[in-house]
Order: C-alpha cells, then structure tokens, then sequence
C-alpha cells in the first residue's frame, strides 16, 4: 500500500502563479512541489513556458542586424554592418573592426 499523500491537483494557470513563489523560495523544484504537495511537473512546464514567453518577448526587442553593401572614401570596400536598436539609434560596423570590440560594443548596448 503507497502512503504517499496524492498531490493536491492543481491547474497550469495555478502553477503559474506559483512561480514567484517558486523563484523566491530557493529550493529545487521537487522540493517546493513537495512542500506545496503538488506536482513538480507541472511547476517544471510552467516555469518552461514562463522562460519561453520572455524569450520570444524579447527577441521582439532585439536588435535588427543587417549586412549593406557599402564604399565610401573614408573606408575600405566591403560590407559594412549595421545594427538597428529597438529606438531610432543605428550603429555602422566597418569591414575588418575587431570581433572583440564589436562584442564589447554589444555587451554596453544590451546593458542600456
């Protein structure tokens, strides 16, 4: 005979809202769910979903990369990138700037 207690039943809507709850608390999620006597896929499925809503919210945000062609005088020929952030600002990559820089060019856009 099983003595486990079954788990209190519970909607996706309602794991939902225990997801603060959940981020809050520190435990693992099995451990939560055993505290709260509900069943931990259901709080695995929602956090899932919850991390998936925010994804597609923010690549909506993200920035528009884009490769022109492009010569001017001032630059060698070539193809140029230009990155257009989520507000009126475009930013112009020149041929050949340094990986590098480029990454440490987007690590500040992304932290404005």
């Amino acid at each position: 005979m099983n003595n486990e207690t079954p788990f209190q039943k519970i909607s996706a809507a309602q794991a939902r809202e225990l997801l603060p709850d959940l981020e809050a608390s520190g435990p693992p999620v099995a451990e939560f769910a055993r505290q709260r006597n509900v069943d931990r896929v259901l709080l695995y499925n929602a956090r899932r979903a919850a991390g998936l809503a925010a994804f597609k919210t923010n690549r909506k945000k993200s920035a528009k990369v884009t490769v022109l062609d492009h010569e001017s005088a001032s630059e060698p020929a070539g193809r140029s990138i230009v990155i257009e952030l989520p507000n009126p600002l475009r930013l112009r990559v020149p041929p050949g700037f340094d990986d590098v820089n480029l990454r440490r060019v987007i690590e500040v856009i992304k932290a404005c």
